[in-house]
Formats: C-alpha cells, structure tokens, sequence
C-alpha cells in the first residue's frame, strides 16, 4: 500500500475520532447541569422562583475545547489531503 493512502487513512480516523470525542463531550455538558441555590430574598411568604437549570462550566469548557481539537484535526487532514494531491 502507497505511504499516500496510509497518510490519508490516518488522518481521516483522527477526524472521525476527533468528532466522536466532540460530540460526545458536548453531549456530557448538555447532561450535567445544576440547580442553583435557592435565593431567600422573598423571604418565607414569597412565591419561590422559577426553577432554571445551569450548564455545569466543567463540561462546557472541555466540549469547547474538544470541538476546537476537532476543527483544528479537519483543518490539518484537508491540508495533507490537499498538498498530497497535488502532489501525486
């Protein structure tokens, strides 16, 4: 097998590998969200606030970085595709 076609798998498998791991980084940070504490403002008469849920920023730090590793591995994998091309 041609070095060229090993370089092109290779660098295709870390693509899809790099999209595996994004997605399912952005889906753990979409799973894991917190309630936050209850305010006592109002005091013990008040209505109680509306509930909101809130991304847990652990989990949507590393989906961003996980997205942006998957962007950078596209990027990288369509320059050799390209120059390999070219080349042969």
């Amino acid at each position: 097998m041609p070095w060229t076609v090993v370089v092109i798998a290779v660098t295709l498998i870390v693509v899809v590998a790099s999209l595996g791991a994004a997605l399912a980084a952005d889906a753990m940070s979409h799973r894991h969200v917190r309630e936050p504490e209850p305010s006592r403002v109002g005091g013990g008469g008040a209505a109680p606030a509306p509930t909101t849920r809130i991304r847990d920023p652990r989990w949507r730090r590393t989906a961003v970085q996980a997205w942006t590793i998957c962007g950078a591995a596209s990027a990288i994998a369509i320059a050799i595709i390209g120059v390999l091309t070219s080349a042969g």
